[in-house]
């Protein structure tokens, strides 16, 4: 990032990693949208439908947990 990343970038960058999606919403820019269509991207159990079970998150969590 040109201007370095902020607190803001930060804090967005851990809820991401732990699926806290409340927290995400309250950080986004248009969180209040974004809650709202909440419940149309969800897949039960797995998170949002953009990369489901193949979130690169939850993969090196599995990953780095078996070795």
């Amino acid at each position: 990032m040109k201007y370095g990343i902020s607190e803001r970038d930060r804090a967005m960058d851990e809820a991401r990693e732990l699926h806290d999606w409340e927290k995400q919403f309250s950080l986004a820019i248009d969180g209040e949208e974004k809650a709202r269509q909440k419940g149309k991207n969800l897949i039960k159990g797995i998170g949002c439908t953009m990369c489901g079970k193949y979130c690169a998150v939850d993969v090196m969590k599995k990953y780095l947990n078996k070795i």
